[in-house]
């Protein structure tokens, strides 16, 4: 299990990949270059980027690719109605009601996604925690492709994260990423050593 400690989801992802690619194991799915669960803790998100209301902002956090279109279209696929106003009006209803609840989970997977053969969220579910003044936002993330999705990820999660600590009229706190999976696949080798 890594731990990285980061001022910024870019720097997590740096210091995630340069962990991975000196402390993890090879990996024994044929895909896959190496693999470890890892937890990153980041500080308040200095900005945040609005992946609902503009289709260009994941672009920014996506690497450079002939498959960068693609992925920011199916990441906003997988998450947009995953995440709804619904959900999360739920969320800062209960934090409202009960300031400190544990209960303050916004779920993402969904009925199916196990049988999909491909296109089910990586992010199973974000869990809102009040610290003094602050909320605290982890998210788990049952399999994190480190190079291209994981800057992403963190990217929809501070917005989310950022909207609730808002409304509950708090700070934001840190966001905590819990991965089960974090990976580099073999076709990334070289463009990962350069991130």
């Amino acid at each position: 299990m890594l731990f990285i400690q980061a001022q910024s989801g870019i720097e997590a992802r740096k210091k995630l990949i340069e962990a991975m690619l000196n402390e993890a194991t090879p990996s024994s799915d044929a895909e896959l270059l190496i693999e470890a669960p890892f937890v990153l803790r980041i500080d308040a998100p200095k900005s945040v980027i609005d992946w609902r209301h503009d289709d260009t902002a994941l672009c920014d956090v996506v690497p450079a690719s002939n498959e960068r279109d693609a992925l920011v279209n199916t990441l906003r696929a997988h998450y947009f109605a995953r995440i709804s106003q619904t959900k999360i009006a739920a969320v800062i209803e209960l934090l409202q009601r009960n300031p400190y609840s544990k209960k303050a989970v916004l779920s993402f997977w969904e009925e199916g996604d196990m049988l999909r053969a491909a296109g089910s969220a990586c992010i199973m579910y974000m869990w809102f925690r009040r610290c003094g003044e602050n909320i605290d936002c982890h998210i788990h993330i049952r399999a994190s492709d480190v190079y291209k999705k994981l800057l992403a990820n963190i990217a929809i999660a501070s917005q989310v994260h950022s909207e609730v600590a808002s409304s509950l009229k708090l700070g934001i706190g840190f966001l905590f990423v819990i991965s089960d999976c974090g990976h580099i696949y073999k076709i990334d080798k070289d463009a990962t050593r350069l991130a």
